[in-house]
């Protein structure tokens, strides 16, 4: 059930800015939040979560030493954000401010501790997450 597409496992919510809470938290097709500290996330329509970091100016994959984290998956029900390995859900995060500009969650599962998290809309919305000596190729189809 939580392996599908955010579109479908959305339910209607109300938001402040009474926009689509998937087109606030992809930009209708792909967002790079950019966070406060830790990991930076990249959300896309098809229901990709991409964790980054910057180095040198550029994005790269989240590299914790023995674990790197590529991608995995996310699907949004209700005013929680639920991050998926395949169907195993490994966190998830009540939304607690979304706009076009701020993501702030709070970690419900204990993967961050209790911890708040705050994101902002990245000024760059283009560059793409370096992986070792390429470029990771993650393309949403329209």
């Amino acid at each position: 059930m939580w392996a599908i597409s955010p579109l479908f496992a959305f339910f209607c919510i109300s938001w402040q800015s009474g926009a689509d809470p998937i087109t606030l938290l992809t930009n209708g097709h792909v967002k790079y939040w950019d966070a406060a500290k830790g990991e930076s996330w990249r959300l896309d329509t098809k229901g990709d979560l991409a964790a980054y970091h910057y180095r040198d100016g550029m994005r790269v994959e989240a590299d914790y030493g023995d674990v790197l984290i590529s991608y995995s998956r996310w699907a949004l029900r209700g005013d929680t954000i639920f991050q998926l390995a395949g169907a195993r859900v490994i966190g998830e995060f009540q939304i607690l401010k979304l706009n076009k500009d701020i993501l702030t969650i709070k970690s419900i599962s204990g993967m961050y501790g209790s911890d708040t998290l705050f994101f902002r809309n990245a000024k760059d919305q283009t560059s793409r997450i370096k992986t070792g000596d390429r470029i990771r190729e993650i393309e949403s189809t329209k």
